[in-house]
């Protein structure tokens, strides 16, 4: 993903970030029921990007 996203600046946000929030998004909403049951939101909050973002870095 080359530079992490400024997640407070969306309009700076790149179309190939983009791309990866689109990915995000419906893995998480394809799994996240399966994983965390309780789990209310449909996509992740601002934090929680933040995470998982730092994850997919390291991979």
């Amino acid at each position: 993903m080359g530079v992490p996203p400024d997640l407070d600046r969306p309009e700076k946000t790149t179309f190939e970030q983009q791309r990866v929030f689109v990915k995000i998004n419906q893995e998480f909403r394809a799994n996240i029921k399966n994983l965390l049951p309780n789990y209310c939101r449909s996509i992740p909050k601002e934090d929680e990007y933040e995470i998982i973002i730092e994850g997919l870095l390291k991979i």
